[in-house]
């Protein structure tokens, strides 16, 4: 990568409770850089997410975010930059949708047409134009996922046409979320990632991360046990070894990524 890591961890571990959640590892995130992460439940994924995020203490090691700690920025300026959707959000006040999404605005505080066409992109890219006056706690499980979604994409966006320099982290963002959305979220991160974003995403689903991504780190037991393109990453053996199934693995017919089918 020709351009300096935006965020980089070294040596870091998290132990709850006696119980080691994440092995000592060490990773660089670069700008326009999408990476997946994989591995069945429990292998660590949303452990590593909030490591890297500062949610978390962690046992050894630091993260810094461009060359600084965490623990330095404010945390003002690091929402600026750094945006966040966990796998659980809860939210019990009757806010309407847009209500909701323009919160993703406040840590920038201009109040100005960008943030509106901001938040009119996120709400059309999430499929809400629709449920804008509906108060949140009336919406669906895969409505409210959307929502919290649009939230995060407003926070990151900038008023320049780069976002190089910023990160955003999704853990299982497409739980709950209909078929017919999904395509068009895709289409979206990819284009966020073309304009310099970085951006970290946890999924399930194993084929859909490879076409989202451009390195997959695998987690098992708490431990990265690859990180690698796609291509590299996704076979047969490791599927046998960390999920413990048999599967033959393909070239998608369209998008050319693998795509694994169970035996």
């Amino acid at each position: 990568m020709s351009n300096p890591a935006v965020l980089s961890a070294c040596d870091i571990s998290v132990k709850i409770r006696g119980k080691t959640r994440l092995q000592p590892l060490s990773m660089q995130l670069f700008p326009g850089e999408v990476v997946g992460l994989m591995g069945p439940n429990g292998a660590g994924k949303t452990t590593l997410l909030k490591a890297l995020t500062g949610d978390l203490e962690l046992t050894t090691g630091d993260v810094k975010l461009h060359g600084k700690a965490l623990d330095v920025w404010p945390l003002g300026d690091r929402a600026k930059i750094v945006s966040v959707m966990p796998q659980h959000t809860r939210l019990d006040f009757d806010f309407s949708v847009a209500e909701v999404v323009a919160m993703g605005r406040s840590p920038h505080n201009t109040g100005n047409t960008f943030d509106r066409q901001c938040i009119d992109q996120a709400l059309a890219v999430c499929g809400l134009q629709g449920l804008t006056e509906q108060p949140y706690t009336q919406l669906s499980g895969g409505e409210q996922q959307r929502c919290h979604l649009a939230r995060c994409l407003v926070q990151i966006e900038q008023s320049t046409p780069t976002l190089t320099g910023c990160t955003l982290f999704l853990d299982e963002p497409f739980n709950s979320i209909d078929i017919g959305f999904i395509d068009a979220i895709k289409a979206y991160l990819k284009r966020l990632a073309e304009r310099g974003l970085s951006i970290v995403i946890s999924l399930h689903d194993a084929n859909m991360l490879a076409q989202l991504s451009d390195r997959i780190m695998v987690l098992h037991q708490g431990k990265c046990v690859a990180s690698d393109a796609p291509k590299a990453v996704m076979t047969p053996a490791l599927f046998r070894t960390v999920f413990g199934v048999s599967v033959d693995v393909i070239s998608h017919p369209t998008s050319h990524t693998p795509w694994a089918i169970p035996l």
